[in-house]
């Protein structure tokens, strides 16, 4: 199926936030289109955030910010299936109306970045956590001892 792909527009906001929006619609069937847009926002570190964490475990801490890297990004999507071809165009423009309208907002929210944060923070940890937790469990004998015997549980 023939596919569209292209930037839509660029916006930085005043907290340093990247926003841009894609068009990632394609053909599914003979005219009919899935017109979907992606929303992406990329913001640098919230340093004071970062400053003002408190972790208990250092290790923890330095491993979820390594993985966190420099940037946090955040992805929206939006989608109606199924569209017509004389139609695409207009609920692309429908589509794009309603992220402006309903998401740059939210966005450009002075408290989203911090939030965005502990939100990415929480995951990580946990996954660092449950990472560790695995790591610290004794290696398993690599031979197969075969079938467990399940005999005593049947009768006949």
């Amino acid at each position: 199926m023939v596919g569209t792909m292209g930037l839509i527009e660029r916006q930085e906001l005043a907290s340093g936030m990247v926003v841009t929006l894609h068009d990632v619609s394609k053909a599914v069937v003979g005219d009919r289109w899935l017109v979907k847009i992606r929303c992406e926002a990329t913001v640098p570190l919230p340093r004071e955030c970062v400053d003002e964490l408190v972790e208990e475990d250092a290790a923890l801490k330095a491993a979820v910010l390594a993985r966190l890297g420099d940037t946090l990004t955040f992805a929206v999507f939006k989608e109606r299936n199924f569209v017509a071809d004389p139609d695409k165009a207009a609920v692309l423009a429908g589509l794009v109306a309603n992220v402006r309208e309903n998401v740059l907002g939210y966005l450009a929210s002075p408290l989203f970045p911090a939030r965005l944060f502990a939100s990415r923070y929480a995951e990580l940890r946990e996954s660092c956590v449950v990472e560790r937790h695995y790591q610290g469990l004794p290696a398993r004998d690599e031979e197969d001892e075969g079938p467990t015997d399940f005999s005593a549980l049947f009768r006949e």
